[in-house]
């Protein structure tokens, strides 16, 4: 047994020699860890102060601010729209009126036509001043008719004041927004 104590020490010394080292190569990578904690707060600080020049630079705008800018004419050209859409909706509004009395008004020419077989004298020239006074009143309803902006208006009017609109929303989306 006395050889084995003999041969525990040496042992004994390797292992403690190994611990030693494995205790000296801990202590180096807890040394590395903390330096290259260091270096990374290091570097997302430096990543922070960059982020905030390149907004000051670029004169960065809040998400909220930035879509009212952009909102802000949209909500100017719906509402320009809205109204060029009522004022249209009025006048197809007039001309179907003027569109009724017109046709009120043949009506009214054609009434007479059933009297004119077995008509009098008399009954004749009654008739005679209701075919001009329903002539009169139909010719004045086609004249309104005709007259009315939405019967002489071409289908390239109204393309050319869509592209109007379009043209002034394009205007106003190339406009530089401007941080304040």
């Amino acid at each position: 047994m006395h050889w084995l104590v003999w041969l525990g020490w040496p042992l004994a010394l390797v292992a403690l020699a190994v611990a030693l080292w494995l205790w000296r190569q801990l202590r180096a990578e807890r040394g590395r860890a903390s330096e290259l904690l260091c270096a990374r707060m290091e570097v997302e600080n430096r990543f922070d102060e960059m982020q905030t020049q390149l907004a000051a630079q670029a004169g960065w705008v809040d998400p909220h601010e930035a879509f009212q800018r952009i909102a802000e004419p949209l909500r100017e050209g719906v509402a320009a729209v809205r109204g060029q859409l009522r004022e249209v909706g009025a006048g197809v509004d007039d001309y179907r009126a003027h569109v009724q009395r017109f046709d009120a008004a043949v009506q009214y020419c054609l009434q007479p036509v059933e009297l004119i077989f077995g008509a009098d004298k008399k009954g004749l020239d009654e008739l005679v001043s209701h075919v001009e006074g329903a002539r009169r009143a139909l010719f004045e309803a086609r004249t309104a008719l005709l007259a009315h902006p939405v019967h002489a208006a071409t289908p390239d009017a109204g393309a050319a004041r869509l592209a109007q609109l379009e043209s002034r929303l394009r205007e106003s989306a190339d406009e530089p927004q401007h941080a304040d």
